[in-house]
């Protein structure tokens, strides 16, 4: 905005104090404000100097922080250019009556502070302005990418730590994972010794169970065949006991016959000779010999 004003340009720039220095030996360091008011006519001077003032006495502790700096002042003027000069005097002389004045200068624009009245035509002061506030948009783009740039980061290595704990998470998982497994297998390996010590004892008491049923064969046999001599011995007896008996039981039968036929016991026969020498009748002879021999059952 100030870039075309020269300090030998009486026309264009004017200190309103007369202890100012030179504008272009003001300093404005990093913090410091530079506070102007623009207007169009040189009859709003003494107007924008009262502004100027109660910004400075009033408002700054508000508007700007009681312990900020105001490196400059100014009032931009764009007027008709021959009418500058005259009204930039009027305004000096009105400031230095000011300083004279104690309790007016008290509420004015102290005089430590360079102030300058400046002629700049109006399209050039609002480009000016313009341009100021894309620079400092610019500027606060930047600042906020570079924010957003270091929230990136900030993200990026959040997240690689994150990914980092992950990849370690699953690391022990992989870990606990292979160590189960092993376990597992482990297991497995023992159930599996385990199952074939149990089909050997089951294999070894399968031989077992058939030499005790191979044995018992044998004990059976041996006890069917003595069983089956004592059967023959039995029968054999059974035999003899059958044809003693019946021999006897014909002899006795006999007996019972003659004593049956003679009327008299066999003990009383030892004088006729017994029943072999009885001569028995014709009639009776017959029956006699079937019931003796026993031949004929009806009779």
């Amino acid at each position: 905005m100030f870039q075309n004003l020269k300090d030998d340009d009486v026309q264009s720039m004017w200190p309103l104090h007369h202890s100012n220095e030179s504008f272009k030996n003001v300093f404005v360091k990093s913090g410091d404000y530079i506070c102007f008011e623009i207007t169009e006519s040189t009859s709003k001077i003494p107007e924008k100097i009262y502004q100027l003032s109660r910004l400075y006495v009033v408002l700054k502790d508000y508007f700007i922080g009681k312990s900020s700096r105001i490196a400059a002042m100014g009032i931009i003027v764009d007027s008709d250019r021959e009418e500058f000069p005259i009204a930039a005097e009027k305004a000096r002389n009105f400031l230095k009556g000011v300083a004279n004045t104690p309790d007016l200068a008290k509420n004015m624009i102290n005089s430590s502070i360079p102030t300058f009245l400046l002629h700049i035509p109006m399209p050039n002061i609002y480009s000016s302005i313009e341009r100021l506030k894309e620079d400092e948009m610019k500027i606060e783009m930047k600042k906020q990418m570079a924010e957003l740039a270091s929230g990136q980061d900030e993200m990026k290595i959040e997240m690689k730590k994150q990914m980092a704990e992950l990849a370690s998470g699953q690391d022990e998982m992989k870990i606990e994972m292979k160590k189960q497994m092993a376990e597992l297998a482990s297991g497995q390996d023992e159930m599996k010794i385990e199952m074939k010590k149990q089909m050997a004892e089951l294999a070894n008491g399968q031989d077992e169970m058939k030499i005790e049923q191979e044995q018992m064969k044998i004990e059976m046999k041996k006890q069917m065949a003595e069983l089956a001599n004592g059967q023959d011995q039995q029968m054999q007896e059974l035999k003899l006991c059958i044809q003693g008996e019946v021999v006897n039981g014909q002899g006795q039968f006999k007996k019972q016959v003659w004593e049956f036929l003679h009327g008299k016991s066999f003990s009383d026969s030892s004088n006729t000779g017994g029943p072999q020498d009885t001569v028995v009748g014709t009639e009776a002879a017959p029956a006699l010999i079937s019931i003796a021999h026993g031949t004929n059952d009806s009779q």
